[in-house]
């Protein structure tokens, strides 16, 4: 947890004189309430408050914020501070220590905060961390949300070829003469709304259409289309069959699907990892 708590053999006194694993408690909880306030950098007044409002909720008495802040600054080694000012040494600390507040609570408090973590940092340490919570209280979920937004139906989506939302991206547009790949910018921040999915599935399915296009569009842009740009219907519909018939979209897809089942297996089996029958027998 520390960083760098020692130089030439000087070991540093804790100012709060708390214990090593309630000062790293602390820490955890500052991380997550600076994450509620969207603040990495503070300047005393407002990193005094945070921490007076962690020592309450951990119910922490004899010891006060000032003395905490001394710690995480000189002997966790983890705030710096810079004049009157305070930040995370690394916004990676920040982030992993969110993640690590998150992968030990409770299951009824981890699916109420889980499902709510849009970082993407954040839940990468959140899977390594914890995979069982990962994979149940958000990616589960997240996937589930981007199915019902493609009008899919769960039961029955193995009979589902590309949705026509997924092929409908693109629209050729032509401005000044130039052909242009256009994503509408109100398509491209629904689709960003399920950040694991488009990063690791959507976004390899929009690189397939920009390159089977690339030959002759110009560029590809997010934008709305104004009057700027004049949609090329014809072209636009050819775009769309080209793409629900390319080989490599639809194995792309078939690959999303059943990552979504193997996810599911991966829940069962950890939530039938030991039955009742195994204590039984002990």
């Amino acid at each position: 947890m520390t960083h760098d708590r020692t130089k030439g053999g000087f070991v540093r006194k804790i100012s709060s004189e708390l214990s090593q694993e309630k000062l790293e408690k602390l820490f955890e909880r500052f991380c997550f309430e600076c994450y509620k306030i969207d603040k990495t950098s503070f300047d005393r007044s407002e990193i005094i408050k945070i921490l007076d409002n962690c020592l309450n909720k951990l119910e922490i008495k004899g010891c006060t914020a000032q003395q905490v802040l001394s710690d995480f600054c000189n002997y966790l080694c983890l705030i710096l501070k810079d004049g009157t000012n305070h930040t995370f040494i690394h916004r990676s600390i920040f982030e992993f220590y969110v993640a690590f507040f998150a992968s030990n609570l409770n299951e009824k408090n981890a699916q109420s905060l889980i499902p709510k973590l849009k970082n993407m940092n954040i839940l990468r340490f959140l899977k390594f961390l914890n995979t069982y919570y990962f994979n149940k209280y958000y990616l589960k979920q997240e996937i589930e949300d981007y199915f019902l937004f493609l009008d899919i139906d769960i039961e029955n989506i193995r009979q589902f070829n590309v949705p026509l939302k997924v092929i409908n991206l693109f629209q050729i547009c032509e401005r000044d003469n130039n052909k242009i790949l256009l994503m509408r910018r109100e398509i491209f921040e629904l689709i960003n709304q399920f950040p694991y999915s488009y990063n690791t599935h959507i976004f390899g399915i929009i690189n397939t259409i920009i390159r089977q296009r690339s030959h002759w569009v110009e560029e590809w842009i997010i934008e709305d289309i104004g009057e700027t740009y004049s949609v090329q219907e014809i072209e636009t519909i050819n775009l769309i069959e080209e793409t629900q018939n390319n080989i490599t979209i639809l194995a792309m897809w078939k690959n999303f699907i059943d990552s979504y089942f193997e996810l599911t297996e991966l829940i069962k089996h950890k939530e039938n990892e030991i039955s009742i029958d195994d204590f039984l027998e002990i």
